[in-house]
């Protein structure tokens, strides 16, 4: 059996164009259209590095649903405070992808004060 792919993961954009076999070129327009919300620049590894979540190549109708894990879904539909939960789980993959970001940037801080402690 094939394994799912995880919706929370964030690819580049080749890696994404490679996997929904579609050109970077094509992901780049639908990112300006709007289509590949959670879309991203990475700020932290000086080219600005688009990112791009399965669970937005889903949606864009790129990546075929059962390809991808089934995402569970809470069973209230609203938050503590009443409000109904909207477009959680895009908020979510986000969060996770801007946390990566921010662990990959503490280890690379933290080698840079070790080496000059060392010296």
């Amino acid at each position: 059996m094939k394994e799912l792919l995880d919706p929370n993961r964030i690819l580049t954009l080749r890696q994404a164009a490679a996997l929904c076999l579609v050109s970077t070129d094509t992901l780049k327009r639908r990112i300006g259209d709007g289509r590949l919300p959670n879309a991203h620049r990475d700020p932290f590894n000086g080219h600005g590095q688009w990112l791009v979540s399965i669970a937005d190549l889903v949606a864009d109708r790129l990546l075929d649903p059962t390809e991808v894990q089934p995402v569970t879904v809470p069973a209230q539909d609203a938050d503590a405070s009443g409000e109904p939960v909207t477009d959680w789980h895009a908020e979510v993959v986000v969060l996770r992808a801007e946390l990566a970001v921010r662990a990959e940037q503490i280890a690379f801080l933290r080698s840079l004060v070790s080496s000059r402690l060392a010296s």
